[in-house]
């Protein structure tokens, strides 16, 4: 590899690197905003197993920017043994988020999560059809609750500050605002 090349190289690594420290940076601020027992980043990471599966998120998603997928799959498998968080390369997610209790959460490749969203244990995103894929997945907007064992599928669109019950199963858009519960 030349020499320009090398510098290049390193210069684009070094740039993801500080963008990734800051999303980090950004996510556990979001968090100590919520939760302010919490005295620094390394207790964040060693002591909120949801804010362990967001950092080796920000290294997945990272890592599938500069198209190494291979790399982001490694990471994406080793999260899910880690926190039982399952995040498919491809997936979108904005800074900052807060995922809670991460066990049993699983979020396609081509999900869309705008910043702000808080996310619950058990939450399924993704497609509508497993036996005939139509590569659709859900559109989730800024500042959207989600609540633990909710299920949202397909290509539909959930607006800006919406609540998404427990337990709830979205198969439609969801206006912005709007609280839902149980089958909509």
């Amino acid at each position: 590899m030349p020499q320009k090349d090398l510098g290049t190289s390193f210069a684009s690594g070094y740039k993801d690197s500080i963008y990734t420290m800051k999303s980090l940076y950004s996510d556990y601020s979001f968090l100590f905003a919520r939760k302010p027992k919490l005295r620094n980043l390394l207790s964040a990471f060693f002591f909120f197993p949801g804010f362990r599966a967001v950092a080796i998120m920000r290294l997945q998603l990272s890592s599938q920017s500069k198209q190494r997928f291979r790399f982001a799959m490694l990471v994406s498998n080793f999260n899910h043994f880690l926190t039982g968080i399952e995040i498919c390369v491809g997936a979108q997610i904005e800074v900052p988020i807060i995922i809670r209790h991460p066990s049993g959460i699983v979020i396609g490749g081509g999900v869309k999560i705008g910043s702000g969203c808080i996310i619950l244990q058990g939450v399924t995103l993704g497609e509508k059809y497993v036996l005939n894929p139509d590569g659709k997945y859900p559109v989730i907007g800024k500042g959207v609750q989600i609540g633990c064992n909710a299920t949202i599928l397909g290509g539909l669109t959930i607006g800006e500050n919406s609540v998404i019950g427990a337990h709830s199963l979205v198969l439609s858009d969801v206006k912005a605002g709007e609280t839902v519960h149980g089958v909509h």
